[in-house]
């Protein structure tokens, strides 16, 4: 898996990808499911609506991936 940060909306705190998918207590956090390690912000990613697929008139197709939404849940110890 490829490195990379995460900054925090709520507080600004910057840190892996690592320490925003685990929890000290509980271990690994549901997928798509994030939280600060700092002020324990938490949020999940969600669809909000289908994958489409477009066809230009030369034939060639587009597929748009269904857009996701970053929505508040509950934080987890």
């Amino acid at each position: 898996m490829p490195w990379m940060n995460i900054s925090c909306p709520k507080c600004g705190q910057t840190k892996s990808l690592e320490s925003w998918t685990e929890r000290t207590i509980t271990g690994p956090l549901p997928i798509g499911q994030y939280q600060c390690p700092n002020c324990q912000h938490a949020f999940q990613r969600r669809s909000t609506g289908p994958a489409t697929m477009w066809t230009a008139p030369n034939g060639n197709q587009l597929f748009f991936r269904e857009k996701i939404e970053l929505r508040t849940c509950s934080a987890v110890m």
